[in-house]
């Protein structure tokens, strides 16, 4: 499955990541190609989103795979439980070129 794309419903949130400038101002997001760079300065918010997206699909937010998960120490936020994935069999860009 891949992830096209996301939701955060900011409603819901209550921590740190409110305060994060660049996160807040994402409603929706959708990947529109094969490869996206997240660039910023130091405490802009790249390792959180990605740490949420991870693992909101399921993936350990210090990396790996599904069958090797491990925790040094969790101090990840809870963003991922105020996302929605949109997911698909294949990527975005792919069906949306398919379909043109």
């Amino acid at each position: 499955m891949f992830i096209n794309g996301f939701d955060i419903l900011w409603d819901e949130i209550d921590d740190y990541v409110a305060d994060i400038k660049s996160i807040r101002s994402i409603d929706q997001f959708m990947f529109t190609k094969p490869v996206t760079f997240f660039c910023g300065e130091n405490g802009s918010g790249k390792s959180t989103l990605l740490e949420a997206l991870a693992i909101k699909n399921g993936l350990n937010p210090e990396g790996g795979t599904r069958n090797y998960n491990f925790s040094t120490y969790d101090s990840y936020s809870n963003l991922h439980k105020h996302m929605r994935l949109w997911r698909s069999r294949k990527p975005w860009y792919y069906v949306k070129k398919k379909d043109s």
